[in-house]
C-alpha cells in the first residue's frame, strides 16, 4: 500500500465497558482486547522488520473515571492526584479568560 507507519489506539487498559483506549483504569497494563505485552512486541517488531514505523495515541490527561471512585485507577488511585471537581459553564469562558480576570 506504500505506507510507512501505523497509528494506533491507546493499548492500556480500560475500565468495563471501554474498548477504544480512552477509558484507562491501568496504565501499567495492556488492554486484553488488544493481544499480550508478547503480541504487542512481535507487532512491533515485525512493522519495524518491514521498515514501518508504529505509532501509539497517548491519552495522559485523564482517566476512565464515570465517579469518584478514584481507587479503580492505576498508579492514579487517590484524589489528590486531581484538581478539584468544577462544573464549566459558557459563563466562564464569558467572565474568565485571559483578557477578563
Amino acid at each position: 500500500m506504500g505506507f510507512d507507519a501505523i497509528w494506533i489506539s491507546p493499548i492500556i487498559d480500560n475500565r468495563d465497558g471501554g474498548y477504544h483506549g480512552y477509558w484507562g483504569r491501568n496504565l501499567n497494563k495492556l488492554n486484553d482486547h488488544f493481544g499480550t505485552e508478547k503480541d504487542f512486541v512481535d507487532f512491533v517488531s515485525t512493522c519495524h522488520s518491514r521498515g514501518i514505523l508504529v505509532m501509539v495515541d497517548v491519552v495522559a490527561n485523564h482517566m476512565g473515571n464515570l465517579d469518584t471512585n478514584f481507587a479503580v485507577n492505576t498508579p492514579f488511585n487517590n484524589a489528590s492526584h486531581y484538581h478539584d471537581y468544577c462544573e464549566i459553564t459558557d459563563q466562564d469562558f464569558a467572565t474568565h479568560n485571559q483578557n477578563r480576570i
